[in-house]
């Protein structure tokens, strides 16, 4: 996330927006799939409708 900013001056709308390599990375350390890990990041405390841009 912190990369993404770097490059990108905001954070990602969506995990698509993330590179495969590092949400693969993200549910690893999280001992998820990465298809659990995208859901939550759309429904979670992180999702669209917790975030005020």
């Amino acid at each position: 996330m912190v990369k993404f900013f770097e490059q990108e001056a905001r954070f990602p709308r969506h995990v698509g927006e993330l590179p495969k390599a590092a949400v693969d990375y993200g549910a690893g350390q999280l001992k998820v799939g990465p298809a659990l890990l995208a859901e939550y990041g759309r429904h979670g405390p992180w999702g669209a409708g917790q975030r005020r841009v």
